[in-house]
């Protein structure tokens, strides 16, 4: 019996979505039980870093929790840099053909979109960890009278990447700004 493509589709999705992402040897450190356990502690001790409450806040425990919330992003970007490195390979060495009789297109697509939907999710996160991290660390830094470092470095990136494609900023914002922050000074 001939599939469909629509039966070809959801095939390929299912096969996209149930393959993994990373080569045997690291999938079964991953999945180790003592490695989920960090895996554990170290997403906690990163919420624990960034919402900084107050009775760890110069104690000997913030540096534990900053220790762990660290390691634990090592090891997330680690992973994440063998994910890309591993699709990329799969990718090239045409892994993700369906083959049958004739080979698949419909189901070969299928699966290619739902890899790299995987792939890019993993991307997502490690980016979304990167940020919350640097964010952290600037709070970490103005709450001991440092100036931020994260914030100022990623602006000014922001801005030459924006004003290479032409966007000059909004002149009018800067100028009401400037004028509340002065307002605001003489106020108090």
């Amino acid at each position: 019996m001939k599939k469909t493509r629509l039966q070809s589709f959801f095939y390929g999705i299912k096969l996209g979505w149930n393959f993994t992402s990373l080569p045997d040897s690291v999938n079964n450190f991953h999945n180790h039980p003592l490695v989920r356990i960090f895996r554990v502690i170290g997403g906690i001790s990163i919420i624990l870093f960034l919402s900084s409450p107050s009775w760890i806040k110069d104690s000997f425990l913030h540096w534990i929790i900053f220790t762990m919330a660290m390691s634990h992003y090592s090891y997330i970007l680690i992973i994440s840099v063998i994910k890309i490195y591993y699709i990329i390979y799969l990718w090239k060495n045409k892994k993700f053909e369906v083959r049958n009789s004739p080979i698949d297109h419909v189901a070969s697509l299928a699966f290619k979109l739902a890899a790299c939907v995987k792939g890019v999710c993993v991307v997502g996160g490690a980016s979304a960890t990167v940020l919350s991290l640097g964010f952290g660390a600037d709070k970490l830094l103005e709450e001991a009278g440092h100036a931020p470092f994260f914030k100022k470095t990623l602006g000014n990136q922001l801005g030459n990447i924006l004003s290479s494609l032409g966007y000059s900023g909004n002149s009018e914002y800067i100028e009401l700004q400037k004028t509340m922050n002065a307002w605001g000074k003489t106020k108090s």
